[in-house]
């Protein structure tokens, strides 16, 4: 699949490490790889971070893992008020090689915060088929949240479902597109979009370029609201096989506080347990950022 190297670390730095908020849409609640370079990850996204980016990815890298995590989340709420929240997640991932094809993924998390409070759960199914020189990949998500802060117009527990498509080329190459929430719940927190991201893996380095464009959302007065643009960056380099580096940029047109910076760092002890770091940090507004750190062990029970 992947360079060999980056492929036994940099793919398995991507568990359950939500970070949320009141306005915050589900596949933003990204894991500490993605949200150092900035929530990119569309393209090769992997283990929790398919579930929320793109269900087709989680099939794109082999791996058995339990992950738990948490994170701090500073945003404002519709009214312009700073609001604390507490994510605690958990997630496990099956995508080892198997006679269906099938890869399999789960993540759970639990928000509590200044007047919040809430449970969400991930599923993931995907289905891959790699060829000497190229793969494609079919994945689908659900998603159910209960007791998260909606619109007053949407007061109830919400479903909603993804579905995408991934491509690698001669393990160098990654393309993704998803439709986000293909059922409208008329929420903030899951309105229609689609996304798409592009990779490019080179030796110890990693470029990764996504976009995403949400529409059908309403405000929490239920009023139609103008759909939000985002432009994600990020780059990947590993500085030696343990020790992997990240930086990244966002610009959310269609936000009164559009631009972001992030950067975030993963540790690997003996190929069997991984602690992983990311933030970020809103530059046009400064009182607004997010940090999380995850642990994850892979192939506990010895699943080949």
């Amino acid at each position: 699949m992947r360079p060999s190297q980056i492929a036994v670390f940099a793919t398995l730095c991507l568990v359950a490490l939500p970070a949320a908020a009141q306005l915050v849409e589900h596949e933003q609640m990204v894991t500490a790889r993605s949200r150092g370079m900035a929530g990119t990850g569309r393209s090769f996204a992997s283990a929790g971070a398919a579930t929320l980016l793109n269900p087709a990815a989680i099939a794109t890298s082999r791996m058995y893992v339990l992950g738990t995590s948490y994170t701090f989340a500073r945003v404002k709420d519709a009214n312009g008020q700073e609001q604390d929240a507490h994510v605690l997640g958990v997630e496990w991932t099956d995508s080892t090689p198997n006679k269906l094809n099938l890869s399999m993924g789960v993540l759970y998390d639990y928000l509590l915060g200044d007047g919040l409070e809430g449970h969400n759960v991930h599923m993931a199914l995907a289905y891959s088929f790699q060829g000497p020189e190229f793969g494609v990949h079919l994945g689908a998500a659900g998603h159910y949240g209960q007791g998260w802060p909606v619109s007053p117009s949407t007061d109830k527990d919400l479903w909603s479902g993804d579905f995408g498509l991934a491509f690698n080329f001669r393990n160098q190459l990654m393309l993704g597109v998803v439709g986000y929430n293909l059922a409208s719940t008329l929420s903030d927190t899951t309105p229609r979009g689609v996304g798409g991201g592009i990779s490019w893996w080179t030796g110890p380095l990693v470029l990764a370029f996504d976009t995403s464009a949400s529409f059908d959302t309403v405000d929490q007065t239920g009023d139609p609201v103008e759909a939000i643009v985002t432009y994600m960056g990020g780059v990947q380099y590993m500085l030696v096989p343990e020790v992997v580096a990240r930086v990244g940029g966002r610009y959310e047109q269609g936000q009164d506080s559009p631009l972001s910076l992030a950067g975030g760092i993963s540790v690997l002890a003996g190929s069997v347990v991984s602690v992983d770091v990311g933030y970020q940090h809103n530059i046009s507004d400064p009182e607004n950022f997010m940090v999380g750190v995850t642990l994850d062990i892979f192939n506990p029970f010895g699943v080949h």
